[in-house]
Order: C-alpha cells, then sequence, then structure tokens
C-alpha cells in the first residue's frame, strides 16, 4: 500500500465551502482562479503515501472505557471504545501526502501571499481526507470479504484518546517506511499525515463514513461550514 493514487479531483466547490462561501455566485473572480490554481499546484505537489498493519486482537470494556491491544498494550479512551465496540481486530493506517505542498504554503507565506497559502492549505487538507477514505474503503472491502464489518477511522486525540498512544501505533504501523515521522510530542511530520484505527468485527456494519458525523472539535472550520 506504499504507493498509491487518489480517486476523484479535488473540487472548486469543495474548496469555497471550506473556505466558508456558501454559493460560487458570492465569490469574487480573483479568489476562483486562485482557488482553481492552488488545486492545479496542490494535485501537481502531493505525493501520496500509505502504510497499514492489522492489529489481531483487541478486547473492548465500553462500560469502563478500556481498549487492550494484542494484549500488551492498554488504552484507556471511552470515546474510542465506544466507537469500537463489536470490534475482534483492527486495522491500523497511516497516510500523508509529503512535504512539498508543506513546503510550498511555508513558501507563501513568507511572501506574504497569504490568500495562495490558505488556499493551498485547504486543499492539501481535502486531498488527505480523500486519501484516508480511500484507504478505508480498501480496508472495508477486504474485511466484509473476511465477513468482517468496519468502523469509522479514528485518530489519537480524537475525543478523550491521549495523544500519547500516536507513539504505540506508530511503531506498529513503521511510519518511517513512507518517510514519515514522530516528533518527541507526538506529532506527525510531515503535517499532512494522519494515523488512524479502523475497528474491524462480524457486528459492526457501516457502509460510508463521514469523520464529521463523530468529530468533538465544535470550532473546526470543516464542521462548521459543512
Amino acid at each position: 500500500m506504499d504507493d498509491f493514487s487518489v480517486e476523484g479531483q479535488v473540487t472548486e466547490a469543495e474548496v469555497l465551502e471550506l473556505y466558508g462561501y456558501q454559493s460560487v455566485d458570492e465569490v469574487s473572480t480573483k479568489i476562483r482562479e486562485s482557488v482553481n490554481k492552488m488545486i492545479a499546484k496542490g494535485e501537481e505537489l502531493a505525493e501520496y503515501r500509505a502504510t497499514n498493519c492489522v492489529i489481531d486482537n483487541i478486547e473492548i470494556d465500553d462500560d469502563k472505557g478500556i481498549i487492550i491491544f494484542n494484549d500488551s498494550y492498554q488504552s484507556d479512551s471511552s470515546y474510542l471504545a465506544s466507537k469500537l465496540k463489536g470490534a475482534t481486530q483492527a486495522t491500523i493506517g497511516l497516510v500523508s501526502i509529503g512535504y512539498e505542498i508543506e513546503e510550498q504554503i511555508n513558501e507563501y507565506f513568507a511572501e506574504n501571499n497569504y490568500l495562495a497559502a490558505t488556499i493551498l492549505d485547504l486543499v492539501g487538507n481535502r486531498l488527505l481526507d480523500k486519501l484516508t477514505k480511500e484507504v478505508w474503503h480498501i480496508v472495508r472491502s477486504s474485511s466484509l470479504a473476511m465477513d468482517l464489518g468496519v468502523s469509522g477511522y479514528y485518530s489519537p486525540g480524537e475525543g478523550d484518546w491521549d495523544l500519547k498512544s500516536q507513539e504505540y501505533l506508530f511503531d506498529l504501523v513503521d511510519g518511517k517506511k513512507i518517510d514519515v515521522n514522530l516528533t518527541n510530542s507526538y506529532a506527525l511530520v510531515p503535517q499532512k499525515s494522519l494515523l488512524f484505527i479502523i475497528g474491524q468485527g462480524p457486528d459492526l456494519d457501516i457502509e460510508d463514513y463521514d469523520p464529521c458525523s463523530d468529530c468533538t472539535n465544535e470550532e473546526c472550520q470543516f464542521k462548521k461550514n459543512r
């Protein structure tokens, strides 16, 4: 899964919605031109990378908010326990769109080109979302072939799931093999990367997944603009 591509182009309407516009009609020509230019730039610079690994056994105590991975690592999170309830195993995924978009965003900011920097940042986020969703669909398809359903995908730092769990998951999936690193403060580098877990089990059944429906961050610009 290391080399990857994303199906479906980021659209002007998607980026404008993230930028806060409700209709294309209210957008100036300058902004629309910048959006389309940055979509092309983002798709040119994106380096799609993905990797995964399977956790063969997970035990969940929903009442106590405890998840035990492979009989060796425990996470205390009522949020995650409720989301993975019914899972008997899980897939850890790590996706990234590389360093080049991040470097270009920083370059635009250094040039005081704030419009281009902001829009390219939104484009990068959307590309990462699409990559994550594509990996989720691949995991779901392979799970269905084993008569298993899946949960949504969830990342350390969401809800009450401690960000420190990122270290355990990162080591399992061996993120460095796709040129992603983890800092001492548990942040992924490059920034446009995401580490997540997908529960798998015979009692799980999600046909499609919208991460915004589970997001606990009420200040998130993406959630506000939906």
